[in-house]
């Protein structure tokens, strides 16, 4: 069952990698910000391709060094797309603020302690996933009042994502000793089908506005 969800994510992954790399209808008016959306889909696919081939060369490793390459970079691409969507001059001031010092407080926490590097960081996954989380609840509002659509479902789908991983990594090593393997595998096998929802929002959100029809 794992590896079945694992392969669906990979699917599902790569299939957007595919539609977003074609032509958009109404390239001009979405030009800036679904650029920076694809850069995000192809990061996205660099990283996950990374894991699947340094498994190959080192099944015996761990591979937790590569979601700092991961969270950090998420972190950058999407708050320069948040300070793109969201109206709030404000708004986009303290997200830029946040773009810069967040990933350089990370950078110094691995300086001052190198050994972390090798594992899961929960000071890294809490500043760039709650702050990704806020951004993602000041567009809704925005979205709401307004009464806008796009970027609708790809936001709703991350948050939800972001916060389920959010618990499960930081909960994960309390209820891997509390519960043992079973309990955990079935939280991590919830996580993953999120992934998976929240990759189909994406080919939503693509086949809803983007889509370049054939004539």
């Amino acid at each position: 069952m794992k590896d079945l969800i694992i392969n669906i994510n990979y699917a599902c992954l790569f299939l957007n990698v595919v539609l977003y790399t074609l032509p958009i209808k109404h390239a001009k008016k979405h030009k800036i910000l679904f650029q920076i959306f694809r850069g995000y889909i192809y990061y996205t696919a660099a990283i996950q391709l990374s894991i699947i081939l340094y498994k190959i060369y080192y099944p015996i490793r761990s591979n937790w060094f590569i979601s700092h390459f991961y969270f950090i970079g998420q972190f950058i691409i999407l708050s320069y797309f948040f300070r793109k969507l969201i109206a709030l001059p404000k708004i986009k001031r303290i997200i830029l603020i946040l773009q810069i010092s967040i990933p350089a407080i990370i950078c110094g926490y691995f300086i001052l302690k190198p050994e972390i590097f090798r594992s899961f960081s929960l000071l890294e996954s809490s500043l760039c996933s709650l702050s990704l989380c806020v951004y993602i609840l000041v567009y809704l509002i925005q979205a709401l009042q307004r009464e806008q659509n796009q970027w609708l479902l790809f936001s709703t789908g991350l948050l939800v994502y972001l916060i389920t991983s959010f618990l499960l990594f930081g909960y994960g090593a309390e209820i891997l000793e509390k519960y043992g393997d079973n309990i955990f595998l079935k939280f991590w096998n919830i996580n993953n089908s999120i992934y998976i929802v929240y990759q189909i929002f994406i080919t939503i959100e693509w086949y809803k506005y983007f889509r370049k029809k054939i004539h």
